[in-house]
């Protein structure tokens, strides 16, 4: 049951997974907070979660807010997929880095997300290297 449960979650989710990630690299990249807003409705539920050693956020109007600050701090800073994402029956594992201006890594790191049936990200932990 359960291999079957994996291969319908996996043929679901998985041709999705580009777009909810180039929604959300998007929004964490945008300037703009009405562009910044409408690529987070893209891919993060209204009361979807966000925790890592800097922040613990909940809904997505928190979001928006964190982004803002962290571009604030960091103008030039661009995420960016590292690797292959997996998905494993509702839940997202990727690889991701931030560069500055010059394309030097600043930091990088892990993370895991819920996505809902919604195909939206329900809650995100994310682990720094």
């Amino acid at each position: 049951m359960s291999l079957l449960a994996s291969a319908a979650s996996e043929t679901e989710f998985a041709p999705r997974t580009g777009d909810l990630l180039g929604s959300y690299f998007s929004a964490w990249n945008e300037s703009d907070p009405s562009k910044r807003h409408s690529f987070l409705e893209a891919c993060w539920e209204v009361d979807g979660t966000y925790l890592d050693r800097m922040a613990n956020v909940s809904g997505r109007v928190e979001l928006e807010s964190h982004i803002a600050t962290a571009r604030m701090m960091a103008p030039t800073m661009v995420l960016k997929l590292a690797g292959d994402p997996n998905f494993c029956q509702g839940y997202l594992k990727f690889d991701w880095e931030v560069t500055s201006g010059t394309n030097d890594v600043m930091f990088s790191g892990t993370s895991f997300a819920r996505v809902t049936l919604g195909h939206r990200i329900s809650q995100l932990v994310s682990f720094f290297k």
